[in-house]
């Protein structure tokens, strides 16, 4: 079918309906339109469309309503394309973002904006090739600029709607937008350079990539639908055909038993057709064992006499062979036919023990384990008995933003809270405040790595506790807030920190109180709340409490 977007309620009608003596909050419909210069069907084969209510994307980045658009290669994406409608939404604040993915799974492009649904609106997204590998904000950025459009880094609320949010336009004219891919042409959509690709000029196992010209077909070999005939490029798999979005089902080994060859596509059926390495016979006793070298049986382990014996061809034999203890000296000692075999000796590196090998009369190298600069991650890297003596904490630092991530500021270890909805870093006379704090991040430990870093909040006892977040805000006293629902997920504490996972390890984070200057400093604690006026880390019967918290560390 053409399509695979439709309608979707938003709330179940218990969430619609109002609380007795409460007007009833009213519904619009969004409309979701998709232009890009990304290729239909070869590069992305879905559009996702995920609405979630209120101005941030939640830690769990699955709970919104999202709905699923199937693209085709005709379709005209450079003049858009409706991907979403969303029908039946109470109106308010909400994030909205795209997703260009493949069959399996992997996110070639991203976009998210925020709006205020007051009525029945349309958005127009542009997901642009050129942001492809822009990552947003860039240094000298403006910091809520986090969204990227025609290469540019620009505000979330950028929409073809809403052109004043998108800065100045990348071109008025499509002779502005210049390309030297002859088979690409160019556009000028919206301010933006899109360029759109004419795969009839391509190969065809391939497709116009319009940076890069005629190239082949992604991954999947051109698997558009299973069952169809597909090339991954080998032969001794035998024909292919697409299976679940991939060329991956072969026929088997066309040589019925014949060794097959990769390199000239053929079957043989020498002895070394196998390759190389394998056992051989050249037919000539003198010059030892055989083995394939180059296709051919061309290498030999010298002769099979020792000990001062002669090798007669004739008669295939040693004359004179004096059997004594194999040595690691390239001659066959014990008069086996073989040489140097079984020969080892012990050795050891700082890391303990291992054995070394004889081979051609020579000692390989030493099984031992080696070692390695110590690093973070709960093992001892270089030997020394010890693990991670070097020092793998971390200082903890974070920010402060508005709704949409939007007037971020600077890092900061100190904290202080003015009021509801409100929360400071030092900086000029009364400090730089916003609604939110959180977006903190490890600094780096000894080694350089570094982590990010969330906090939970939760009721007396570590009860209710919820998932972690990058962003929390006091919505008034005792009550610490995490983005979900219209009003945020509320608890009187906040703490509980961890970071991501990264060398094989993670930490906990524990944060102080203390007074300006940093002064009279709580013990560290991983439980904080705000009682109007102060920060309280739990002591006595209201709390230790100071003006600021702060001072973060990883243990």
């Amino acid at each position: 079918m053409s399509r695979s977007w439709g309608s979707v309620l938003l709330f179940s009608a218990a969430a619609a309906v109002a609380a007795p003596g409460c007007a009833a909050n009213p519904a619009a419909q969004l409309s979701v339109d998709l232009k890009t210069d990304y290729a239909p069907e070869i590069e992305f084969t879905e559009v996702r469309a995920d609405l979630f209510q209120g101005r941030l994307i939640p830690a769990d980045d699955e709970s919104g309503t999202r709905v699923l658009y199937t693209p085709r290669r005709e379709h005209d994406f450079l003049a858009g394309r409706r991907v979403a409608e969303f029908a039946g939404v109470p109106t308010g604040p909400y994030a909205l973002r795209l997703r260009l993915v493949t069959p399996s799974g992997f996110i070639v492009a991203e976009r998210t904006t925020t709006l205020d649904l007051s009525r029945d609106v349309t958005v127009t997204l542009i997901v642009s090739r050129s942001c492809r590998d822009v990552s947003c904000p860039r240094a000298g950025d403006d910091l809520s600029h986090t969204a990227c459009v025609g290469g540019r880094c620009v505000s979330p609320s950028c929409t073809v709607e809403d052109p004043a949010e998108c800065g100045t336009p990348e071109c008025t004219a499509a002779s502005e937008c210049v390309t030297s891919v002859p088979c690409a042409r160019s556009a000028c959509i919206d301010g933006v350079c899109l360029y759109a690709g004419d795969h009839t000029m391509c190969g065809s196992r391939e497709y116009c990539d319009t940076a890069r010209g005629c190239v082949p077909l992604p991954g999947d070999a051109g698997c558009i639908a299973d069952g169809r005939a597909c090339d991954d490029g080998l032969y001794c798999n035998g024909t292919d055909t697409c299976s679940s979005g991939t060329c991956n089902a072969h026929s088997g080994d066309p040589c019925a038993g014949a060794a097959c060859d990769e390199t000239t596509r053929t079957c043989r059926t020498d002895p070394c057709a196998t390759g190389d390495g394998g056992p051989c016979d050249d037919g000539v006793f003198c010059n030892g064992a055989d083995s394939c070298a180059g296709g051919a049986c061309g290498s030999h382990s010298g002769s099979p006499c020792s000990g001062g014996a002669v090798c007669t061809e004739s008669t295939r034999t040693c004359a004179g062979c004096m059997a004594r203890a194999e040595e690691c000296n390239g001659l066959d000692d014990d008069c086996n036919g073989a040489i140097d075999n079984g020969v080892t000796r012990a050795c050891s590196t700082g890391c303990g023990s291992g054995v070394e090998t004889c081979t051609a009369g020579a000692w390989g190298g030493c099984t031992a384990p080696g070692g390695s600069a110590e690093i973070c991650d709960g093992l001892d890297n270089d030997c020394n008995g010890a693990t991670d003596e070097i020092d793998c904490r971390h200082a903890v630092v974070c920010t402060v933003f508005n709704d949409g991530y939007l007037d971020i500021s600077g890092e900061s270890d100190a904290i202080y809270v003015p009021g509801a909805a409100s929360a400071c870093i030092p900086g000029g006379a009364t400090g730089i405040c916003g609604r939110w704090w959180g977006r903190c991040r490890a600094l780096p430990a000894a080694d350089g790595h570094t982590h990010s870093v969330w906090f939970t909040v939760f009721a007396d006892g570590y009860a209710a506790i919820t998932g972690g977040a990058d962003a929390i805000y006091f919505s008034g006293p005792e009550s610490a807030c995490v983005p979900g629902g219209p009003t945020g997920d509320c608890r009187r504490w906040f703490g509980r920190g961890y970071t991501s996972t990264e060398q094989g390890h993670s930490h906990m984070v524990r944060c102080y109180a203390f007074d300006d200057g940093y002064l009279n400093a709580t013990g560290p604690s991983d439980a904080i709340f705000w009682n109007g006026s102060q920060l309280c880390v739990p002591g006595g019967a209201a709390g230790d409490c100071r003006r600021w918290f702060g001072r973060c560390e990883t243990f």
